[in-house]
């Protein structure tokens, strides 16, 4: 593999040739060639010597340790190696990747038929390379370095001898990168200790001993020097290096240049503080020396120690500060006259900080006058004639005065640096609380005060009135006593408001003169008087409990109202404060009467209002019913007039259009006053459980044939709705007029949405409808894309007779009539809407949680099955309204029945109890004496099975139907036709209580289609 054949056997085992070849790729490398060119070296030596058409490539392990990358390959195509880059470590991967993986070398003789060749093959084929063999390249601690890999252009195996030689090549590009991968990490290692030694903020510079011929250290010469100690020193940036330490710096101290010595001379490392000025300042400085070892070297590290030392000083002028503040406590403590106690304190302050002159100033506010009630000179200010009078005393300190706060006094003094201190200041003295003077303090003109000194100045000022306030503790304190009973004893009298103490009885033992202006009782009276004689008998257990002790009587504020009984007979009333202390009650009583008279008066001009409010609306809602009931009034009589007419002059078949004109007005009545029950919530129902889903999926139809063509409807139900229980005729009515306002909103067309889903409501939602409960409901809404509503239109939406359509195209009773029915089904109605944004309304109904009622219809019969009833069958008749009963008497009259009839419950019942057979009893419910409910039940105590069918148009029991409705028991609505009026009765004569049922429903179903048949469009256009 590696052997020309003109050369000697074995080249490789030539150990001196391969460490020389070893030797020159270290060289290399330590010379900064880039590795893969150091790599690329070696593997054209390799084929340079092998003795047959031999190509090679080294790839290495990615940071990741996942995928080979390229790193040399002298005569392999770029193609090829772009190709096989980024291969990754796999058992399946060729020979680099499960060599690799594997740990061991990987050889295949023939490329093109070897199963893990299959994704590079096409390539490696197109170069005229068919064997591979892959060695891993592993460092001397197992890593997995890269692999080395041999190509030959024929099917080939290695021999034993071909293994040595790629494990000599393998181990020399292993010691390549392991050698570039040390040198490089020397490399960051040196730049970023470098980097620290540069930025490093502690002085460091290395230095050689320098000798005489003699041998003995005259000097040292600076090798290495950092920026730090550059600046400390003050030395110019890289003028220090190459230069003596006696040159660079001229007045280096004999004992720095001896301690040098030392440490070169024995070894042992040394460590001092230095103090040298430093950019006008004084620093301090810590060096720490030390020896290289063999050599005359030493290094020096330099802290700045300065704050250190500032600190350390400033400790202790602090504890000898407290050291002193101690003692002159001790000293003020022995002093009991104000005048000597300020004295020496005077004289304590002065000695301690070297003062001129310390002195106690005394104001009079009232007069403006001031004077020095002592002070203390020292020697100096004595010769010098320095000292403190009145007069001196001006505007300035009188300002420090009354601001109260420590004052500079002019002149100020500037030191070396510019810094500008005072040589006088002054601090105000506060005993009891209250400035009482200032302590007036001035150093020698040669010393300005610090900020220390201030600081120390104001502790001592602070000592100085407590050791005064100490020595007049005693007086002090009576003067206060007396001023607190003083001040309390006219809050007692003078306070407007009721104040008084009970005991723990809840007894009251004392009560302030105001009581007399807001009861009129004397304090002795209202003392006298027990409590049960004054309190409200209402409000007395209330009182009690509020003035008897418990655990936490003396732990909180109670707040009471209650009526105390005044002596002009009448009660006031009091809001009482109560807190307990010191083992009674303490109560502070405010006269609310007149709060409380002008609230009531408050709330009846509200009700009054109120009542305002429902009469205007009451104004509203007649002048609308009279409107529409005198046209519908107009028609009725006006047709029967041409009845008249027509039947006194024999032209009978003429008649029948004015009779249908006639009727259509009654009908048109009949449905606004169905309105108008509804709207205010005394239509009576008939609630049943009902199916929304199916409901509306049978009204689709109904409502496409309002909606047109340019309009696009969407009717969804959510699967698995809840079940509701409702009228359906209310219901299917009230979707019907949403639709219809939502056509009416939308002339140029648009989508319309009716959909229904479960929802849920709570608390939160329903605090506007306190007579909702919160719960499961289905929320069935009504979505257009019409013009929308304004705020102010929308807030009127609901009101009775309020229309936007034009003059007769609407009474304004749509939505009202919708919003009575819902909440009268325990739900609620909302709009959401603007202008330009369309409009949705929500019907709101609550969650029933039973099945849904049987949907089954009977077959259906014939005219004349429908139109009679059961022969022989006896029907009573109790209805008070005699046309009434004459009409229904007179129309059943016609049937194979017999009827009996009463004009009042008491009649009714008599009747009932003299007639033997009675098959159903029809009476209504709103009869003179007893109602109709009273005689069905009278009725049923004798005939439990009679079957009762109640008449009502209006009644304020029967507004859910439930009391009404029972086994044998229906409702019929007034005003009613009399076809209906016969199947509800041939139902109940003929079926049992379910086929009644299910027939009910028939009939109901049927009045509501021919309702919806002709839908009222009356509402007001709210879009």
């Amino acid at each position: 593999m590696f052997t020309k054949h003109d050369q000697v056997c074995n080249p490789w085992a030539d150990t001196r040739a391969r460490l020389e070849e070893e030797r020159i790729m270290l060289q290399r490398i330590a010379d900064g060639v880039p590795l893969p060119d150091v790599i690329d070296h070696v593997l054209r030596a390799v084929e340079q010597q092998s003795s047959v058409y031999l190509r090679t490539s080294v790839m290495s392990v990615d940071d990741a340790g996942v995928r080979l990358r390229h790193m040399a390959a002298p005569t392999l195509p770029a193609e090829f190696l772009a190709a096989i880059d980024g291969v990754p470590i796999l058992p399946t991967a060729a020979s680099w990747g499960a060599a690799a993986h594997s740990g061991t070398p990987v050889y295949v003789d023939d490329v093109a038929t070897h199963p893990h060749w299959s994704p590079w093959r096409e390539q490696t084929l197109r170069h005229n390379l068919r064997a591979c063999w892959a060695t891993p390249i592993k460092g001397t601690d197992g890593r997995l370095l890269g692999v080395f890999s041999n190509y030959y252009d024929v099917e080939h195996m290695p021999t034993p001898r071909d293994i040595d030689a790629m494990a000599v090549v393998v181990r020399t590009v292993a010691l390549a990168i392991e050698r570039h991968g040390a040198l490089q990490a020397l490399r960051e290692s040196s730049e970023r200790w470098h980097g620290i030694f540069q930025r490093m903020q502690e002085g460091f510079f290395l230095i050689e001993a320098m000798r005489d011929q003699q041998g003995v250290i005259t000097d040292f010469r600076f090798l290495e020097v950092n920026p730090a100690f550059e600046q400390q020193s003050g030395l110019h940036s890289g003028n220090t290096l190459g230069h003596s330490l006696r040159e660079i710096i001229s007045n280096m101290p004999e004992q720095v240049m001896e301690t040098f010595i030392h440490v070169v001379e024995t070894g042992v490392s040394a460590q001092f503080e230095l103090a040298a000025p430093h950019q006008g300042r004084d620093a301090w400085y810590e060096a720490h020396v030390h020896k290289e070892a063999q050599s005359d070297r030493i290094t020096v590290l330099v802290l700045d120690i300065t704050a250190r030392k500032a600190a350390e000083s400033e400790l202790w002028a602090e504890q000898h500060r407290k050291n002193f503040l101690l003692s002159v406590v001790d000293q003020l403590r022995e002093i009991h006259q104000q005048v000597d106690i300020e004295h020496a304190a005077c004289e304590a302050l002065g000695r301690y900080l070297g003062l001129s002159v310390v002195a106690v100033l005394e104001f009079d506010v009232g007069t403006d006058a001031a004077r020095v009630a002592t002070h203390w000179l020292s020697e100096q200010a004595k010769a010098e004639g320095e000292g403190i009078t009145a007069d001196q005393i001006g505007d300035e300190y009188f300002q420090a005065y009354e601001n109260s706060r420590t004052a500079y006094l002019s002149p100020l003094l500037a030191s070396q640096s510019g810094e500008a201190g005072p040589i006088a200041i002054a601090i105000p003295l506060r005993r009891w609380g209250w400035p009482t003077g200032m302590l007036y303090v001035k150093s020698h003109i040669e010393r300005r005060l610090k900020g220390p000194d201030t600081a120390f100045v104001e502790e001592v000022a602070e000592r100085l009135c407590d050791a005064v306030e100490r020595s007049q503790y005693a007086r002090v304190l009576e003067q206060r006593v007396e001023s607190a009973i003083a001040e309390r004893d006219r809050i007692w009298r003078l306070s407007p408001d009721l104040l008084a103490v009970a005991n723990a009885r809840g007894q009251f033992v004392s009560v302030n003169p105001a009581v007399r202006a807001i009861l009129g009782w004397t304090q002795e009276q209202f003392l006298a008087m027990p409590l049960g004689d004054l309190a409200h008998p209402e409000d007395l257990p209330h009182i009690r409990d509020n003035l008897l002790l418990n655990e936490e009587a003396g732990q909180k504020v109670r707040h009471l109202e209650s009526r105390l009984l005044n002596k002009s007979g009448s009660y006031s009333w009091i809001t009482w404060t109560i807190t307990w202390a010191h083992d009674s009650f303490y109560l502070v009583g405010r006269d609310d009467t007149d709060f409380k008279l002008q609230a009531e008066q408050l709330r009846q001009a509200q009700a009054a209002l109120l009542q305002s409010q429902k009469m205007e609306a009451v104004g509203r809602l007649t002048g609308g019913i009279a409107h529409d009931f005198n046209n519908m009034l107009q028609g009725i009589s006006g047709a029967l007039y041409l009845i008249q007419r027509k039947v006194d002059t024999g032209k009978y078949h003429e008649a029948n259009r004015f009779i249908a004109t006639a009727m259509d007005s009654a009908g048109r009545a009949a449905r606004l006053t169905e309105r108008l029950l509804s709207f205010s919530r005394r239509q009576p129902l008939n609630p049943k459980p009902l199916d929304m889903a199916a409901t509306l999926a049978s009204m689709e139809d109904l409502f496409r044939r309002y909606t047109g063509e340019g309009i696009t409807l969407t009717c969804l139900a959510e699967p698995g709705l809840h079940i509701v229980k409702c009228d359906s005729n209310q219901v299917e009515s009230a979707l019907l007029n949403l639709v219809i306002n939502a056509c009416d909103a939308m002339p140029d067309g648009g989508h319309l949405t009716v959909q229904a889903v479960n929802t849920q409501l709570d608390a939160d939602f329903l605090h506007q409808y306190p007579d909702v409960r919160p719960g499961e409901f289905i929320e069935v809404h009504v979505k257009d894309q019409g013009h929308g509503m304004p705020q102010e239109v929308l807030a009127r939406a609901f009101e009775p007779f309020f229309t936007t359509k034009p003059m007769g195209e609407g009474t304004g009773l749509g939505l009202s009539m919708i919003y009575g029915f819902a909440r009268q089904a325990g739900g609620l109605i909302t709009i959401d809407s603007a202008p330009d944004q369309g409009t949705t309304v929500r019907l709101y109904l609550p969650r029933y949680e039973g099945p849904p009622a049987n949907s089954a219809r009977r077959a259906g019969r014939n005219a004349s099955e429908i139109d009679s009833l059961p022969a022989d069958a006896v029907i009573v008749l109790v209805e008070d309204d005699t046309n009434v009963r004459e009409m229904i008497r007179e129309s059943l009259m016609a049937m194979p029945v017999r009827v009996l009839t009463a004009s009042d419950g008491e009649a009714g019942v008599r009747l009932l109890a003299d007639t033997q057979q009675v098959d159903l009893l029809l009476t209504d419910v709103g009869l003179p004496g007893l109602n109709g409910r009273r005689v069905a039940d009278i009725a049923r105590e004798s005939r439990p099975e009679l079957k009762v069918l109640f008449m009502t148009g209006y009644a304020e029991n029967v507004v859910d139907g439930s009391e009404f409705q029972g086994e044998g028991m229906d409702v019929i609505l007034k005003p009613f036709s009399v076809g209906e009026l016969i199947r509800r009765l041939r139902g109940m004569l003929e079926q049992n209580v379910s086929d009644a049922s299910a027939l009910d429903g028939l009939s109901r179903s049927t009045r509501s289609r021919s309702a919806l048949s002709e839908p009222d469009t009356d509402g007001p256009v709210l879009q």
